[in-house]
């Protein structure tokens, strides 16, 4: 990575958490990538539907996301970041990039995994990217009015709360 960027987030608590993170991802031999690998794609599915067990959410379908990674990655609008250990993947984001914006807008973990912060890996790798890229914006994505836990680790990056509206036709 460029030695010369330095990122900081929020007050110095949540930097020194977050640095603390990474660190311990590294030594525990995390590393991420960007993949184009449909088998990928199939497999970090699994961990997202996990996830959205856990969370009880709704999932969208894999046909979704197959959809969405045939028109979109193609046309630079679309990736997914995939952390990994011994070639294992751990946890999986997909950012839509658009404009000066990139939005992290799904997230699939294998929570056994926790422990070596696969999804701490996966934010700073994206912003430090998004950071040489020319992006402005790393766009968190949306929190559910009573998940307080996802809504404490966004702010440790900086988050600001804003309401988000729904309208339906």
């Amino acid at each position: 990575k460029d030695s010369n960027l330095e990122i900081k987030f929020g007050d110095s608590n949540n930097h020194s958490t977050i640095k603390r993170c990474i660190k311990k991802a590294i030594k525990n031999g995390l590393t991420t990538r960007y993949t184009e690998d449909k088998k990928d794609l199939k497999y970090w599915y699994g961990l997202y539907l996990d996830t959205m067990k856990h969370h009880v959410t709704p999932a969208r379908s894999l046909i979704y996301f197959e959809n969405l990674w045939e028109r979109l990655i193609p046309q630079g609008y679309m990736k997914l970041i995939v952390a990994e250990q011994n070639n294992q993947i751990l946890a999986g984001s997909v950012l839509f990039y658009f404009k000066n914006n990139v939005i992290y807008a799904f997230n699939g973990s294998d929570r056994n995994y926790f422990e070596f912060r696969p999804n701490d890996l996966l934010h700073w790798t994206a912003i430090e990217d998004a950071i040489k890229q020319n992006y402005r914006y790393y766009d968190l994505g949306e929190v559910s009015k009573n998940n307080y836990g996802l809504a404490k680790y966004k702010k440790k990056w900086g988050a600001e709360i804003v309401p988000i509206y729904h309208y339906y036709y």
